[in-house]
């Protein structure tokens, strides 16, 4: 008796390949969002005086040194969930001083380590990933952070704004204006390039 061999017709193949190619174009768009709201975005769910290492969450004291642009840095520890990603940032802020009557504020990404939440694992693996490709990919998206580590940048505003700005992130209020109004310049504000990973695939 002949066995019956299952054929998988192309258009399926190509379909589960799109889903894969997908899933990992989703995952570099999330990535990116979520490094720039880490850096920059200041959630205020979990406000504490600090957290035993020297880090804040919380701006307060930049705040403060901000109205007279007096020398002062805090180091800035936060986790966000988004979409199923989690992801921890521990950022360096610091206010330089007055340059040329500005008031420069330094920025650097010090830390950076995300995670993939059950339920997101779940989903990649019945959209048709495999464990393996599921285990290479967490491999690489902690590869993608590592690669954001240690960008930085340093901005020079107007007193005035600068305490306005550092308020409004303070209690969550985020655009982009701000990079053009202190002439941001650094590794920070250059463009994000990712590309697909190779164990993606259909």
């Amino acid at each position: 008796m002949k066995k019956r061999v299952k054929v998988v017709p192309k258009k399926v193949n190509n379909i589960k390949k799109k889903k894969s190619n997908t899933i990992w174009i989703y995952i570099g768009l999330i990535v990116i969002i979520a490094v720039l709201l880490v850096v920059i975005f200041i959630a205020i769910n979990n406000k504490s005086p600090g957290n035993g290492d020297g880090s804040v969450d919380n701006l307060d004291k930049l705040i403060d040194a901000s109205k007279t642009c007096k020398e002062s840095n805090i180091k800035y520890i936060n986790t966000i969930s988004l979409f199923g990603i989690e992801q921890t940032t521990v950022t360096y802020f610091e206010i330089k001083g007055l340059k040329e009557d500005k008031c420069e504020l330094y920025i650097r990404s010090d830390k950076i380590t995300i995670e993939l939440s059950d339920e997101f694992q779940r989903s990649y693996l019945s959209s048709g990933g495999t464990q393996a490709k599921l285990d290479q990919l967490i491999i690489d998206t902690n590869r993608e952070g590592d690669a954001l580590e240690g960008k930085d940048g340093t901005c020079s505003f107007d007193i005035s704004y600068l305490t306005n700005l550092l308020e409004e992130w303070n209690v969550g209020t985020f655009s982009n204006d701000y990079v053009e109004e202190g002439n941001c310049q650094g590794t920070m504000f250059e463009p994000i390039m990712m590309g697909p990973s190779p164990y993606v695939g259909g």
